[in-house]
């Protein structure tokens, strides 16, 4: 319960991978019916200390972080609720136009967004990425496959609203202040919960490849890292 507090109240978008609590196994729990009760209590327990703080901060705070004058969150919520369709179409078209730059600042935009890796490092670490789900055992349930996509493309949909209500001003047609970064916490997700691939290879050999890959674009990394902001 504390884990998913914690969670929450860190950043409330990723609020629906508390849904994987349901794929515990069994045997951690007395039956079924304790582990579903335990898996809804923690969720419920969750919402409930998300929902009190912003109460809080709505009425206790007064420190505002919307870049514009013209952001103004109830309006945006109550556009999105009257508006479903339109405002699916504004998610469709921000995520289209803006498919790259989530890549990209997934893993090699950092700082103030001044400063970006060579494409070929980020496209290096999503090939690890899923070159590793081909050496780890996969979610063969379907059930469970079905609860991990859903985690993620309902915590895409909060990330993406979250930003459209405090964020985006009113009446602008695509999401400002999405980035690449707010994803990292459930990209695994999905190769785990992809199609059982196996390679017949040699997995030392490639673990090798693999830690050689993973020590030269750290390394690169962090000497750009070191030059950008110590050096020039």
């Amino acid at each position: 319960y504390i884990t998913a507090v914690a969670i929450v109240l860190i950043k409330i978008v990723y609020l629906p991978m508390l849904l994987l609590l349901f794929m515990i196994p069994n045997e951690s729990f007395k039956n079924s019916r304790t582990k579903y009760f335990f898996a809804i209590g923690a969720i419920i327990t969750a919402v409930v200390a998300a929902g009190g703080w912003l109460l809080y901060a709505n009425s206790e705070l007064t420190i505002s972080v919307a870049p514009f004058p013209a952001v103004n969150t109830g309006k945006q919520i109550e556009f999105a609720i009257r508006n479903v369709l339109h405002y699916s179409e504004i998610v469709r078209d921000t995520l289209v136009d803006n498919f790259l730059f989530y890549v990209q600042s997934m893993i090699g935009v950092m700082g103030w967004l001044d400063l970006t890796l060579p494409f070929t490092i980020i496209l290096g670490y999503l090939c690890v990425v899923v070159l590793l789900s081909f050496f780890t055992e996969t979610i063969q349930q379907g059930r469970y496959k079905l609860l991990m996509i859903m985690s993620f493309a309902l915590g895409a949909v909060l990330i993406f609203s979250s930003l459209y209500a405090g964020w985006t001003p009113v009446g602008k047609d695509t999401i400002d202040g999405v980035q690449g970064r707010y994803f990292i916490p459930m990209l695994l997700l999905l190769p785990l919960a992809g199609p059982a691939v196996k390679i017949e290879v040699d997995e030392r050999n490639v673990h090798r490849y693999l830690y050689s890959y993973i020590n030269w674009a750290t390394n690169y990394t962090l000497i750009v890292l070191f030059m950008r902001y110590f050096i020039f």
